[in-house]
């Protein structure tokens, strides 16, 4: 290689650094020593790379976005599974419940199964035990007048006033009174209304059907005392 030749190539070099150096970097033209790196990338280039990175960005958000509300979901129905877990459980343990409280009702339903006369017979031993509870009470003036009202007042009314009062009295905290009824439709109404209408006063109450061969029905009857209660037939 001649001397012209190696002249040509290095000024062409000189050239083209010159030009890059220009490209990459800015000078100060107020002072020449004080040089700082320029950013010369063209516009196209700027789209090409921030606009996918951009897109990308947007999409994690929604996606972010989307994972949290099914976080969210998956948390409630876990607790709405939960809930239903508990609410199957207890219903579980009252069903058993029943089904073991029926069982022992049957049981003993079955141990207490007992004949019409030996049961007729109780109940005129648990009316005689009342009766002569009644029969000893000492007479309280006061509450006895009182009571005997109030009765008499409720067999005056439109659903009683058919019925036949055969006795009626109080003593102390017990009162006895003996009706006659001719029908099913007079001793359903004594059987609902009678103890309805004397509540306040003698809230406890036993009856005793006697029926007849004619169809008649003869019911007597313990009320007690607000307060005292039915003497124990056991």
């Amino acid at each position: 290689m001649n001397q012209a030749t190696l002249l040509s190539n290095l000024m062409g070099l000189t050239i083209v650094m010159g030009g890059a150096f220009w490209l990459l970097h800015d000078v100060d033209t107020e002072n020449p020593s004080k040089v700082s790196i320029a950013e010369h990338t063209l516009p196209q280039y700027e789209q090409m790379a921030s606009a996918p990175l951009s897109s990308l960005q947007g999409e994690v958000l929604r996606l972010k976005k989307d994972m949290e509300t099914l976080q969210n979901q998956l948390t409630h129905l876990k607790q709405e599974v939960e809930h239903g877990a508990h609410m199957l459980s207890a219903l579980s343990a009252s069903d058993n419940k029943a089904v073991e409280h029926a069982q022992d009702n049957e049981s003993d339903q079955q141990h207490k199964a007992i004949d019409p006369q030996t049961a007729k017979h109780e109940a005129q031993q648990a009316l005689a035990k009342i009766a002569s509870s009644y029969e000893n009470e000492t007479i309280d003036d006061e509450w006895s007048s009182k009571s005997i009202e109030v009765m008499q007042q409720a067999f005056d009314s439109d659903e009683l006033l058919d019925l036949s009062v055969l006795a009626m009295d109080c003593r102390s905290t017990l009162c006895k009174v003996e009706v006659q009824q001719n029908n099913a439709t007079q001793q359903a109404a004594l059987d609902i209304f009678f103890p309805m209408k004397v509540a306040d006063l003698l809230p406890d109450i036993t009856m005793h059907h006697t029926f007849s061969d004619n169809g008649e029905t003869t019911t007597t009857m313990y009320l007690a005392r607000n307060g005292y209660g039915l003497p124990d037939t056991q």
